[in-house]
């Protein structure tokens, strides 16, 4: 018997579990948006790990919401949904909506994992320069990275004059509504801020 695995364990929907969402809700397999070779084919992705973070993320919001009776994640819609209205000029990892203390914002999430060169982080700003011209609305991107330094390079040239975005390496067990949101220079102060004051002027110095 083997004390300690090298990866924790993962579990996916399959027929037997779906069955019994659809019955449920009173509704045949079918009509589900589960398919069984895509519940095995993401198991086995390389895309695993990344998939998991950006759940996570999203996930620690709701986390939150359940225990705090003035906060809600209000909307989640995960990167395929975020793919069908938007893929020809960008795929985000997530759009979401997070509401607290009656105030509430929407975001873009990019969660990156601090191998991209300064070209790849630039062609994404203006791809979603182009997705707020498209559609007539700005929201703050968010970028998550693996690290502080990772988070610190990406700096160097994450910066757009039309797209407001910050960015975040999170401690263990932090939430994403905390404080842990830096803005890009041109948008705000040079102390982080909690998710839903991104939107709020920085205090004066």
């Amino acid at each position: 018997m083997v004390a300690t695995g090298s990866a924790p364990s993962h579990w996916i929907l399959d027929s037997l579990g779906a069955a019994v969402l659809a019955a449920e809700d009173g509704v045949e397999v079918l009509e589900l948006p589960w398919r069984r070779g895509r519940s095995i084919s993401l198991a086995q992705s390389g895309q695993l790990r990344h998939a998991l973070a950006v759940n996570g993320f999203f996930c620690s919001l709701l986390a939150e919401a359940r225990v705090r009776v003035d906060s809600e994640l209000v909307m989640w819609w995960p990167a395929r949904r975020c793919a069908a209205a938007w893929g020809d000029i960008v795929r985000p990892d997530g759009y979401g909506v997070w509401a607290e203390a009656g105030r509430q914002i929407a975001f873009l999430l990019e969660y990156r994992d601090g191998r991209d060169q300064a070209g790849q982080l630039a062609e994404r700003l203006e791809a979603y320069a182009r997705l707020f011209d498209a559609t007539g609305q700005r929201v703050p991107v968010l970028f998550v990275f693996p690290g502080p330094s990772q988070e610190a390079q990406a700096r160097k040239v994450l910066s757009h004059p039309t797209v407001l975005l910050a960015t975040t390496a999170p401690m263990h067990g932090q939430s994403p509504s905390e404080e842990v949101w830096l803005r890009n220079a041109s948008w705000g102060g040079p102390e982080r801020c909690r998710l839903i004051d991104l939107l709020l002027p920085p205090p004066a110095c």
